[in-house]
């Protein structure tokens, strides 16, 4: 009995951290900061020439394969990029550029980029699970402004912060 109860608190434990690993709560990236800062600054410029979908939102997202979605729709993998209307207001620099980012950005737990509504900024969300709630969602952003003047502190509660790359969260989650 007392060696079940022991096995049955474990599992609960690991069941547990699986939902929120503890280093989804601070920023641990791959490469320097200032180059992932860099990276997501280009990202952006590149993500706000993109054509709004109809609920006038943008998004892109590298899947576990590498294929590559904008705006919902397929545009190739990280390795090649196909013609498609969403992506053909990109020059060719533009979208080279942009699969090299997509693909640095990925390799730095960022594998997607969204347009936020109530903020209007691009947030990243950082080492999204499969299987996740509400108090588990983690964006990255990069802040140029003082906290008073930034509308995600209203949103979305701090977590972390390297140089101008933040860690955000729900304001009101439970942060496990």
């Amino acid at each position: 009995m007392r060696i079940t109860s022991i096995c049955l608190l474990i599992l609960i434990g690991c069941i547990s951290c699986y939902h929120n690993p503890v280093e989804r709560n601070t920023i641990v990236l791959k490469d320097d900061v200032l180059s992932v800062e860099k990276a997501m600054s280009q990202m952006t410029d590149l993500m706000a020439i993109l054509p709004e979908r109809r609920d006038a939102n943008k998004n892109y997202i590298v899947k576990a394969n590498d294929s590559i979605f904008v705006n919902e729709e397929p545009v190739g993998t990280i390795k090649r990029l196909e013609s498609n209307d969403v992506i053909s207001v990109f020059s060719e620099r533009q979208k080279r550029d942009f699969v090299r980012l997509a693909a640095y950005l990925k390799r730095n737990h960022m594998a997607s980029c969204y347009l936020e509504f109530g903020t209007k900024r691009y947030l990243f969300p950082y080492r999204k699970l499969e299987d996740y709630g509400y108090n588990d969602f983690r964006d990255l952003m990069l802040v140029t402004e003082n906290r008073d003047e930034n509308p995600a502190t209203i949103l979305f509660q701090v977590l972390d912060r390297r140089s101008n790359i933040v860690l955000l969260a729900p304001a009101d989650a439970e942060i496990r």
